[in-house]
């Protein structure tokens, strides 16, 4: 009998998938997906994408509240353009999930406006914007 079917256990709350767990060691995100059903795996994906939506807000309000000091011109800029840059990323990938699952319409120029894929590029061309005001 494999590990996962003796030792596994299925943590969740509201019906919603959390973790699979063996004793203290997590299992992969491969394991989850396959033991998931489509449904469930789509409404994963965008509880990523929200996350990283909040996430997103939050650390970039920080960084224009504190770029507005201008203490470090430069460093901040570029910090909020990799926080931008790396939760585009990631949101992407949770998208192509998404489409290889069939949970979303397929591509088209409205989709690029969809607040999960214009905000982070939004707000990376914002902090581009800042840091070419400061050096130049």
């Amino acid at each position: 009998m494999p590990i996962h079917s003796m030792y596994a256990r299925f943590a969740s709350c509201g019906g919603m998938p959390l973790r699979w767990s063996v004793g203290a060691m997590s299992l992969g995100l491969s394991l989850r997906e396959e033991l998931m059903n489509p449904d469930d795996r789509a409404k994963f994906e965008n509880d990523l994408i929200h996350q990283r939506l909040t996430w997103l807000g939050t650390f970039e309000g920080l960084l224009f509240v504190a770029n507005s000091y201008g203490k470090y011109p430069y460093l901040l800029p570029i910090v909020g353009f990799l926080i931008a840059f790396s939760i585009d990323v990631g949101i992407r990938e949770a998208n192509d999930a998404l489409t290889k699952l069939d949970a979303q319409p397929p591509r088209s120029w409205r989709r690029s406006f969809m607040p999960g894929v214009a905000i982070p590029k939004i707000i990376a061309v914002t902090w581009l914007v800042i840091l070419w005001r400061i050096s130049g």
